[in-house]
């Protein structure tokens, strides 16, 4: 296993170790990188290459690249042991399912296996994999999934379209109390420094029997500080009182935006400013930090729309504001909206969508640059006093490097304060994300 981000030499430091088989995740937008890394290997070291993830699982015709042997679409540990299995013994791995295969006869297209409902049969993470990573064994904050999926259609997400793929089939599942114990508490035995969880669940709080059965024997057994990502809706009361006496210290809601008209009919979110409003009092009541991002240059957003992000988050007081710019996924719901409005241009490629989600977009939405130049300053409008009543002049001016400096500061400060980053291993990540565009 290989981190680029941690390689002198990734290229190098791969081929030397002499692969059977090249396995790459994929994301859409990082996939340039993911071809162009797998063609220098296969120059040191002639292995087959099979490319997994988001990306090929909705776009596999990414076989088609001369550097690719094999696609696993869906999720990918039986569909990688099987495909292992049939390359060790020499046999064709033809009717894999989930997998497709380049013949001499043309391409061998295998549809994506059912989703594992046991989940605990999902063999374990392997921790080993990255102890030659001091990043990994210095630090003090770990990342840990103890449940799949959402059960939710947001249509600027590819849950929606993994819906349509699976239909039928549970996508939100969960892996069992004595699986996910048994994992954190090898962890927090081996990271020595460790005094932090990231539950990164994708809507945590899904179930509530069962994230408060998780949480109170986390913090039985763990005891360590821990962050989630829910659902403004889901923060009650109850819940509230159970997040902070288990050792919640921060939470991340997504909101997408404050315009309820926009978020409930163009992104298929149905979640009122109110349950909003009520879940940060709540939270904060608590001494629970709140992050809460917001996506711009969403289809039909006017400016006015982009400043009411400021102006709600502001009322709110809330920690980190946090900015994305829209990627509007070929296969989504909210790419076919934003082509049929005319405010995108149809792909016909992704080299245009940035995997970062902070620094680029495609759309074509009225008056894009003084919605981006919001996006920009969209941090210091929310927390520094007084910032906000200049924004109105401050996005008339044309894009400029300052403001893409102070975009920037504010990325660094939202993720030292997330991610308990020291500056070093701040710098470190930002110099090394920059090649996801490479």
């Amino acid at each position: 296993m290989f981190v680029d981000a941690l390689e002198n030499d990734l290229v190098s430091s791969v081929a030397a170790s002499k692969p059977d088989l090249l396995a790459f995740n994929c994301l859409t937008g990082s996939y340039n990188w993911v071809l162009k890394t797998a063609s220098a290997i296969k120059k040191l070291h002639h292995a087959p290459v099979v490319i997994g993830g988001v990306h090929p699982t909705f776009y596999p015709e990414t076989i088609d690249y001369s550097v690719v042997d094999y696609v696993c679409r869906g999720e990918g540990e039986h569909a990688l042991v099987d495909l292992c299995d049939r390359l060790s013994s020499g046999s064709a791995a033809l009717d894999i399912p989930g997998i497709w295969a380049k013949t001499a006869d043309g391409l061998s297209k295998n549809d994506p296996r059912c989703l594992e409902q046991e989940m605990d049969r999902i063999p374990p993470n392997d921790w080993a994999l990255y102890d030659k990573y001091s990043y990994f064994t210095d630090n003090h904050i770990i990342s840990y999934r103890a449940s799949r999926g959402c059960p939710y259609h947001c249509s600027f997400c590819f849950n929606s379209s993994l819906h349509k793929l699976y239909k039928g089939q549970k996508i939100y599942r969960e892996f069992s109390l004595e699986r996910i114990f048994s994992e954190l508490s090898e962890v927090k035995r081996r990271y020595k420094n460790l005094n932090m969880v990231f539950l990164s669940d994708e809507s945590f709080g899904v179930n509530k029997k069962w994230s408060e059965g998780l949480l109170r024997r986390y913090a039985a057994e763990i005891g360590l500080p821990y962050v989630i990502t829910a659902r403004a809706d889901f923060i009650d009361e109850a819940f509230a009182d159970m997040l902070k006496e288990t050792g919640c210290v921060y939470i991340n809601l997504s909101i997408e935006t404050a315009n309820e008209q926009l978020r409930k009919t163009v992104l298929d979110k149905d979640l009122s400013n109110k349950d909003v409003s009520n879940a940060v009092k709540l939270l904060k009541a608590r001494g629970i930090m709140v992050r809460i991002t917001c996506i711009f240059c969403l289809p039909d957003e006017t400016v006015k729309d982009s400043l009411e992000n400021i102006t709600f988050l502001k009322e709110l007081d809330v920690d980190h504001p946090v900015g994305f710019l829209l990627q509007p996924f070929p296969l989504t719901p909210i790419y076919e909206y934003a082509v049929e409005k005319g405010q995108l241009q149809p792909l016909n490629d992704f080299d245009t969508l940035d995997p970062l989600v902070f620094f680029d977009t495609p759309m074509k939405v009225k008056d894009k640059n003084r919605i981006v130049n919001v996006q920009r300053l969209f941090y210091y409008g929310v927390r520094v006093p007084g910032f906000s009543r200049l924004m109105p002049f401050l996005i008339a001016l044309p894009p400029n490097p300052l403001y893409e400096l102070f975009h920037k500061i504010s990325i660094a400060i939202i993720h030292k304060g997330f991610y308990k980053l020291s500056f070093w291993a701040l710098a470190k990540y930002l110099w090394s994300s920059r090649k996801l565009k490479a």
